[in-house]
């Protein structure tokens, strides 16, 4: 596999992990997959990964007969997934720019 979807699969790993173990309550979207895909989707587009692969067709069918704060939910599901993922993320590049700069220092 090369970067790119490696990072794809990684990040939507990430993703329905996130969505799913998210809420004490229980609480999970209507189609946790679909969600964890959105928020893949979101890294990549963040991070620079290729998104050309993505493929939202099955959009209709996840959001049909949804009512407004339904849909609301759903994108807040997407949302925090990202939060989430992003915010890890971003703990474990700063923590190795920082070895990477200790290394040099060396």
């Amino acid at each position: 596999m090369d970067f790119k979807d490696i990072f794809k699969s990684v990040s939507q790993e990430l993703a329905y992990t996130a969505v799913v173990y998210r809420d004490e309550n229980d609480n999970t979207p209507q189609d946790a997959r679909f969600t964890a895909y959105c928020a893949s989707y979101a890294v990549c587009k963040k991070y620079g990964v290729d998104t050309k692969d993505f493929n939202f067709d099955k959009a209709a069918e996840v959001f049909a007969g949804m009512e407004p704060q339904e849909v609301k939910n759903e994108l807040a599901y997407i949302n925090k997934a990202v939060e989430s993922i992003t915010e890890r993320m971003g703990k474990q590049l700063e923590a190795a720019q920082k070895a990477a700069r200790n290394t040099e220092a060396r």
